[in-house]
């Protein structure tokens, strides 16, 4: 009996203990649990705001997106208003200009031979006063001396000397032009935009040069084909006052008419390409100004910015007071703003060949 109550009391406090480790382990998992649930609760907030973080960047991100979309959109449009990169290089311009000359100095070349085969000349009548006096106030009174002056039976080299001043002076004009009719005043423009080149940035201004000449264009000069045949005549109608100042012909309507048969060819390729030079010039330079130069009767002769074409007759190194008597070839010039003192840097592309007066004491001029 004793023996079993023994077991019994061992058995109830092995339970005992048993139960107390139990109470003990329930106790750690218990705060374990509830350290675990503080875990995920913080977790569960954290996430909860990070969630909160995350709707407000997606928010963010839309917005930022639509934003993006929104000015892609208006970038577009700009891009559409924004010049293109120019496609015309100086070199481009210098050799466009290499062909006009060559091409005024063939046309002049073929009607200077034809009169120097006139060996008879008629009694000079109104038509040859009236000539003289326009070439007069085109060249002056000198260049006038020296085509009346000097005789031209088979020595054409006066009268094309004559002749390429003449178209050098149209071929000029019709590459500088803001339009080609009377009215508007195409100087207007011209003035218009020496402000806006002045008051801008190279780009904007050469944007607005562009823009603006092609539109003047399209509006007052919708028919080419009547322009080119509107300038063969102005240059046949001046090319035939020359040869009515040398005391060639005496009828400067008939005379016209005979420059048109002859050298028509010449005279409308010299406009067709006095007329690219304009739209390269005006329409897609715009990084720059080229422009065509040329240098007045009576210009002081200055070898920096142009070339006496029978340099070659006398020197004149040593002289300062030579003057200009007419251009053969046309010159050609970059303008760009620049931050110096003058505000541009102006480079001599092309010199602009001349005949200086000095010519007329020198001995009998010969065909080059």
């Amino acid at each position: 009996m004793e023996k079993k109550k023994s077991e019994f009391t061992t058995s109830i406090s092995r339970l005992q203990e048993e139960n107390r480790g139990l109470v003990q382990r329930l106790q750690e998992q218990t705060s374990r649990t509830a350290s675990l649930a503080a875990e995920l609760a913080e977790a569960n907030g954290i996430a909860a705001t990070r969630e909160k973080d995350i709707e407000t960047l997606r928010a963010r991100l839309n917005g930022t997106l639509s934003t993006v979309e929104s000015q892609s959109v208006e970038l577009a449009n700009i891009r559409t208003h924004l010049p293109t990169p120019d496609t015309v290089v100086d070199t481009d311009a210098i050799k466009l200009v290499g062909r006009l000359n060559s091409e005024i100095f063939q046309a002049a070349a073929l009607l200077a031979e034809a009169c120097s085969s006139v060996k008879t000349r008629p009694l000079p009548d109104a038509d040859n006063h009236a000539a003289s006096t326009r070439v007069k106030e085109m060249f002056g009174t000198k260049f006038v001396d020296l085509v009346q002056n000097v005789p031209h039976e088979n020595n054409p080299a006066v009268l094309r000397i004559a002749f390429q001043a003449c178209i050098v002076v149209f071929a000029d004009w019709i590459g500088a032009a803001w339009h080609f009719q009377a009215e508007p005043s195409p100087q207007f423009f011209g003035e218009v935009y020496r402000n806006v080149w002045l008051d801008e940035e190279q780009a904007v201004a050469g944007h607005w040069r562009a823009q603006t000449r092609r539109q003047i264009q399209k509006l007052l000069d919708p028919n080419p084909d009547a322009i080119r045949k509107r300038f063969i005549m102005h240059i046949s109608d001046s090319l035939a006052d020359v040869i009515l100042c040398a005391g060639i012909h005496n009828k400067h309507e008939q005379m016209s008419e005979t420059i048109i048969r002859i050298a028509s060819d010449r005279i409308s390729a010299v406009v067709e390409m006095a007329l690219k030079l304009n739209r390269m010039l005006g329409e897609d330079v715009t990084a720059a100004d080229i422009e065509t130069t040329w240098a007045h009767a009576q210009d002081i002769y200055d070898p920096k910015w142009m070339e006496d074409d029978y340099g070659d007759w006398k020197t004149y190194e040593a002289r300062r007071d030579l003057k200009v008597l007419c251009t053969t070839d046309l010159g050609l010039r970059r303008l760009v703003k620049a931050d110096n003192e003058a505000g541009w840097i102006d480079k001599v592309l092309i010199k602009p060949k001349v005949i200086l007066e000095e010519i007329l004491s020198s001995s009998p001029i010969e065909a080059k």
